[in-house]
């Protein structure tokens, strides 16, 4: 295991501008982080804390160098944003909860769980060429019928999910927001990102007065995050999705190989 050291800091610098980077464009940014911090001596309950706390500034560098593109469908976004705030608030603040309670031993395989899923889900879309999903290829513009009830408890199942762990977060809101929203991918991930930006601040303070926080970590992370996240604003155009995954699916199985054999042996 790597000592809390100026190499561990390195390689936390790098493992969140990486996980955060492909996080804030489609989600799993967690699925890296999380094990790397516990690669560097972290105890789970702090790997997702500061992994989540961290994460809300990736948001914030991609909503500021993608203002321009947000202030001109602000209404709409505002909008849909205003169904979900209150569930948000509710969800994040009962998953923080939760994650203040479980065992730690138990947190280590829910994590290690989230990262095989990711895993596979990646492989399998490098495999199927899946660059457009079809639930995306094929959005309409329109949201479904009865939209307002079902965004309101998907707001709450997803922010609940932030609270808890957060890992593979904006997956699951790219996918719910499409089956009830129908919006185009870019669209998906900017609401998306919209999401995780209000959603884990609020896990985030919900950690800080939980005393979960490491602010040593945090002087690392954040810088790292923010900078991810202007990344991913520049690049959501320019890269195929596909070729992204292929690079995460390879770092992403290096790790999960690491931090079994860390658990292990």
């Amino acid at each position: 295991m790597l000592g809390f050291d100026l190499l561990a800091l390195i390689f936390l610098f790098l493992a969140t501008l990486v996980g955060e980077t492909f996080g804030t464009m489609f989600g799993g940014g967690g699925f890296f982080i999380q094990p790397a911090l516990i690669l560097i001596g972290i105890e789970p309950k702090l790997a997702i804390a500061n992994d989540v706390a961290a994460a809300c500034f990736s948001s914030f560098g991609f909503i500021a160098f993608q203002r321009k593109t947000i202030a001109k469908e602000f209404k709409r976004y505002a909008g849909y944003m205003l169904w979900m705030a209150i569930p948000i608030f509710l969800g994040t603040f009962l998953g923080a909860k939760l994650l203040k309670i479980i065992p730690n031993d138990v947190l280590t395989w829910v994590i290690i769980g989230v990262v095989v899923a990711g895993f596979i889900k990646v492989i399998r879309d490098v495999l199927l060429n899946s660059d457009h999903p079809d639930f995306i290829d094929h959005a309409k513009k329109q949201p479904i019928a009865l939209w307002r009830p079902i965004l309101i408890l998907a707001a709450l199942g997803l922010g609940f999910y932030d609270g808890f762990s957060g890992a593979g977060g904006g997956t699951l809101q790219i996918l719910a927001f499409a089956l009830i929203l129908r919006f185009p991918m870019k669209e998906l991930i900017t609401l998306a990102v919209l999401f995780s930006s209000l959603s884990l601040t609020t896990a985030s303070i919900n950690l800080y007065f939980m005393d979960l926080l490491d602010w040593r970590l945090l002087a690392v992370m954040v810088p790292a995050a923010f900078l991810a996240g202007i990344i991913a604003s520049k690049i959501v155009d320019l890269v195929s999705e596909r070729s992204l995954k292929i690079v995460f699916a390879i770092s992403l199985g290096i790790l999960l190989t690491a931090l079994l054999h860390n658990i292990l042996f």
